[in-house]
C-alpha cells in the first residue's frame, strides 16, 4: 500500500469524523434551543434531558452516516412479503398460460405468433407478458390462498427459493409419459394439481403428446438429412474413458486416502475439518430460520415438537404463510390496476430473458425444411 494512498485514506477518515462531529453539534444545538423541543422537555428532569439530547444526537448522526443502506434495509423488510405475493399472482398467471398451451396442443385454440410447442416456453417463463393471457380472477386468488392454507406444515414455503412458484418442463414431461397428470407424480406442480381439482380442468394428453411427436419427427428428419449430406468425418483417435468419480465417491476416496497414506497429525486435522464442515452445513439452515424469526417484530407462536429445530422451522413456515396471505390482496389490486390501464408489468415482475426464443426459431426452420424435403406444405398445420 503506497504512502500517498495511506495519507489520502487517513485524511478522508479525519474529514468524515469532523463532519460527524459537526452534525452532532448541530442536532444538540437544535434540541437545546428550538422552542418546540424546550417546551416539550420542561416536564422532565434537566440531567435526564441532557443525557437524552447527547444520546439522540449521536444516534441520529450514525443514521445519517449510512442513511442509504438503512433505507434499503427498511424497504427490503417491508417489500419481502409483497414480492412473494406478486409471485403468487404470477404463479396463477403461469397456470392459465399453461392451460392455454394445452388447449392449443389439443387443437382447440389458436394464437398469433404461436406456431410450434417451443413457442410457449418464453410465455410459461413470463406469463404476465403473454399478449393473449387470460386475466387472473378473484376466485383464482382465493383458490391459491386455500392452497397455501392446506399445504403440509413441514413444507418450507418461504426459505426461500420461490420453489412453489416455479414449474418443471411440462412439455418434456408430457412427451415422456403421454398420459394424464396422475402419472406425473411430484413432477406436476402441487399448485397446478390443486387448480385442476378446484376448477375441474382436464386435458387430453394423448393429443398433446401427438403434437409433440409430430414436431419431433420433422426436427429429427432434418437432422438426419444434414448428417447424410455432410462430408464424412474422419474417425477420432480412440480414447480411454475412465469411470467418472461422483461427489460421494470422491469423498469416500478422500477419507480412505487420508487413512492409508497421510500421517496421524494430518488425519486429525482432516477429521476436524470434516466435522466442522458437516456441522456448518447443518447449523446454516437453523441459523437462517432463527435469523428470520429474530427480525420479526411481533409474537410468533412456536408449538411443542420433539425436535426444537423442527418446531422453529414450522413456526417460521406458518408465519410466512400468514404474511403472504395478508399481502396477496394488495398485490392483486396492483395487478388489476396495471392490467386495466394497460401499463404493462415491466416494473412489477422482471422479464426473464433466455435463449428459448432463439431455439424456437431454429426448430421452426428445421420443421419447414423437413416438410419441404418430404414434399409437404411448408407450414405448421400438421
Amino acid at each position: 500500500m503506497s504512502e500517498d494512498f495511506m495519507k489520502k485514506y487517513l485524511q478522508n477518515a479525519v474529514d468524515d469524523a469532523k463532519k460527524h462531529e459537526t452534525f452532532e453539534n448541530e442536532i444538540i444545538h437544535q434540541l437545546k434551543t428550538g422552542d418546540r423541543f424546550t417546551q416539550y422537555f420542561q416536564q422532565y428532569d434537566e440531567a435526564s434531558v441532557e443525557s437524552f439530547i447527547t444520546d439522540y444526537a449521536e444516534i441520529k448522526a450514525e443514521w445519517f452516516a449510512d442513511v442509504n443502506s438503512f433505507w434499503d434495509l427498511t424497504k427490503s423488510k417491508q417489500s419481502k412479503w409483497y414480492t412473494l405475493a406478486k409471485h403468487v399472482v404470477n404463479s396463477i398467471a403461469k397456470k392459465k398460460v399453461y392451460n392455454q398451451m394445452c388447449y392449443w396442443m389439443m387443437g382447440q385454440a389458436t394464437y398469433d405468433g404461436i406456431d410450434i410447442c417451443s413457442d410457449w416456453h418464453t410465455w410459461l417463463l413470463n406469463p404476465l407478458y403473454f399478449k393473449d393471457a387470460e386475466p387472473v380472477l378473484q376466485e383464482e386468488i382465493e383458490a391459491y390462498i386455500n392452497y397455501i392454507n392446506h399445504l403440509s406444515e413441514e413444507v418450507i414455503f418461504s426459505t426461500y427459493t420461490y420453489e412453489h412458484f416455479r414449474s418443471p418442463n411440462f412439455i418434456g414431461i408430457m412427451l415422456e409419459l403421454g398420459k394424464d397428470y396422475n402419472d406425473l407424480g411430484d413432477r406436476y406442480s402441487q399448485w397446478f394439481r390443486h387448480y385442476d381439482d378446484v376448477f375441474c380442468i382436464y386435458f387430453d394428453y394423448e393429443k398433446i403428446v401427438e403434437r409433440n411427436k409430430k414436431e419431433a419427427f420433422y426436427i429429427n428428419y432434418k437432422e438426419e438429412l444434414e448428417k447424410k449430406n455432410s462430408p464424412p468425418v474422419p474417425p477420432a483417435s480412440p480414447l480411454v474413458h475412465e469411470e467418472h468419480l461422483d461427489y460421494n465417491t470422491m469423498e469416500q476416496w478422500t477419507a480412505k486416502y487420508m487413512k492409508d497414506f497421510e500421517p496421524y497429525d494430518i488425519q486429525l486435522a482432516y477429521e476436524g475439518w470434516h466435522w466442522n464442515r458437516k456441522v456448518s452445513q447443518f447449523t446454516e439452515k437453523v441459523d437462517a430460520i432463527v435469523y428470520t424469526l429474530e427480525e420479526i417484530e411481533e409474537r410468533v407462536p412456536v408449538q411443542y415438537n420433539d425436535d426444537w429445530r423442527t418446531g422453529l422451522k414450522i413456526a417460521c413456515e406458518m408465519y410466512s404463510r400468514k404474511k403472504i396471505i395478508e399481502t396477496i390482496p394488495q398485490a392483486y389490486d396492483e395487478y388489476l390496476y396495471l392490467l386495466q390501464h394497460d401499463l404493462g408489468f415491466e416494473d412489477w415482475i422482471e422479464f426473464k430473458n433466455s435463449n428459448l426464443e432463439h431455439d424456437s426459431q431454429i426448430h421452426k426452420r428445421d420443421i419447414l425444411d423437413a416438410r419441404k424435403a418430404l414434399g409437404e406444405p411448408e407450414d405448421f398445420n400438421f
